[in-house]
């Protein structure tokens, strides 16, 4: 399974590599936003 996802994963970033670097760009936007969010809402449950 594991193999097959990666074989996949290399097949679309060699023949799709802008919308591959697109797709790795907004989720390495979003990493960050998450972490925020999550580190206030755990702040937010120890407040109350």
């Amino acid at each position: 399974f594991v193999i097959i996802n990666i074989a996949v994963f290399f097949n679309i970033v060699i023949n799709q590599p802008l919308k591959s670097t697109i797709g790795l760009i907004m989720l390495g936007i979003g990493i960050p936003a998450f972490l925020y969010w999550k580190k206030k809402a755990r702040k937010d449950i120890m407040q109350n």
